[in-house]
């Protein structure tokens, strides 16, 4: 009975765990400063992309800053890449409600895996063929309307979900994976950048993954200590 229990235990201690990574991004163009923020979260067949424009918005100049994230991607670890079954990719407006920038490849967004524009596994931009600065991603502190003349503005935290049929192993590569690009920086909004993704404080610097219990396992692993509770305490009778 003991070895039963202790086995149990340590099977639940163990979970089903996700990963979870923290990259911040900045550069600076034409005065201005460009930044972002970027979460990874996988769970399971699942990535979860957090994105956030950090952008402050003056120059250092006093003049108007409002860069727009125009694009970002990543690799994979995976050696095939995995089969991926779906997508979804959304933003805000300027008042805060949910948009939904896919729909099957015909959205204002699309996901790429095959051409891999700048060099990555996964690339996600506008679908756009204008001038290229229609449906970007701006900080929600610049004010922007959702309609800026011909363009229409979109604003963070955006969220990328992508199921695969396999768990996906996300690489961090310093200078190649993750990047952003960024449109409309500085005076005059003439700047544009690509920045690269260095590991946040909250990963102790080195760029590992931190271990985050789902839900599910938390409840688990209490019902694991009540049981060797229960054991030690019919051991003792």
């Amino acid at each position: 009975m003991k070895k039963i229990i202790l086995t149990l235990a340590i099977f639940i201690f163990a979970g089903s765990p996700a990963w979870a990574l923290t990259f911040d991004f900045s550069g600076t163009s034409v005065n201005g400063i460009g930044s972002a923020t970027m979460e990874i979260l996988i769970s399971g067949n699942t990535l979860t992309a957090a994105l956030n424009n950090t952008s402050p918005t003056t120059t250092s100049t006093d003049g108007t800053n409002i860069p727009g994230i125009t694009g970002f991607g990543f690799n994979l670890t995976n050696d095939p890449l995995p089969g991926l079954t779906s997508w979804s990719f959304a933003a805000r407006d300027s008042n805060d409600d949910e948009v939904v920038l896919d729909a099957s490849g015909t959205g204002e967004w699309v996901l790429d895996t095959e051409y891999k524009l700048e060099g990555q596994t996964f690339d996600i931009f506008p679908n756009n063929d204008n001038d290229g600065v229609n449906a970007l991603l701006y900080n929600p502190l610049t004010g922007l309307p959702d309609t800026d003349g011909s363009k229409t503005n979109y604003f963070t935290t955006a969220i990328l979900q992508i199921v695969f049929a396999e768990a996906p192993g996300f690489a961090y590569e310093e200078g190649i994976s993750p990047y952003i690009r960024m449109q409309r920086v500085g005076d005059g909004a003439e700047g544009s950048l690509k920045l690269f993704g260095i590991p946040g404080d909250d990963n102790g610097g080195g760029g590992g993954f931190e271990v985050v219990p789902e839900p599910g396992t938390f409840i688990l692993f209490g019902a694991g200590l009540l049981g060797l509770g229960l054991w030690g305490a019919r051991r003792k009778s």
